[in-house]
């Protein structure tokens, strides 16, 4: 479960401060599909970020709780703790898709993996990626480079690095912003199916409020 509290975020810059959450409180679920839902500038991305411990809140407390029994307060933690909560527990879908566009599609989705190694973790390689090849219904040869994909593709191969390692949250940002309505459904589509079949809780938000007619979910 993620709990916020009285939770607030604000941005200084020379011109100004911009708040962009003020007194959030929230909870979700362990698993399930979640819809956060607003127009541009209204502290989406930010509480994704600060749920996936890429920013840190002003005031207030975060915490995770996992069916594990894990428990991190994100508010509290140290850097090192932030590292491994994001390591372990955390698989990001952004917009932009964020690529390393110079590598393959093998590379780019192993990575996660790659970087919490234990030993004879290399000889399950191949296995990982045919398995996360299939649940993401790509159809391409993992050698090709990134910067050879088109949109639906790369937010393909985004959403299978995310899920490579099994987390338990998957946070996705406007993942439908730069593709075409049909790309989109698919991709929300895949997204709700992770959701429902691998007991991960996917957090997407989106400015598109036809989608929430066709997958049904919790909005916030």
């Amino acid at each position: 479960m993620i709990k916020l509290q009285n939770v607030e975020k604000v941005y200084k810059s020379e011109n100004g401060n911009v708040t962009a959450l003020n007194d959030i409180n929230l909870e979700f679920e362990s698993s399930g599909m979640v819809f956060v839902v607003g127009r541009s500038g209204s502290g989406k991305t930010t509480l994704l970020n600060i749920i996936g411990s890429l920013d840190h809140i002003d005031n207030g407390e975060v915490s995770v709780t996992f069916p594990n029994e894990d428990e991190y307060n994100l508010s509290a933690a140290s850097e090192k703790e932030l590292d491994e909560y994001r390591n372990l527990h955390v698989g990001f879908v952004f917009q932009e898709y964020n690529l390393l566009k110079d590598w393959s599609i093998r590379d780019n989705i192993l990575l996660p993996v790659r970087q919490q190694y234990t030993e004879g973790a290399e000889q399950e390689e191949e296995k990982i990626l045919e398995q996360v090849l299939h649940e993401t219904d790509l159809n391409i040869k993992p050698e090709r480079k990134a910067n050879e994909l088109s949109g639906g593709q790369a937010q393909r191969v985004a959403i299978a690095r995310a899920i490579v390692k099994n987390p338990e949250i998957i946070l996705a940002d406007e993942p439908t912003g730069n593709l075409d309505a049909e790309t989109g459904r698919a991709i929300v589509g895949l997204l709700h199916n992770i959701s429902r079949t691998g007991g991960s809780l996917v957090l997407m938000t989106t400015h598109n409020l036809h989608l929430l007619h066709e997958f049904p979910g919790q909005v916030y």
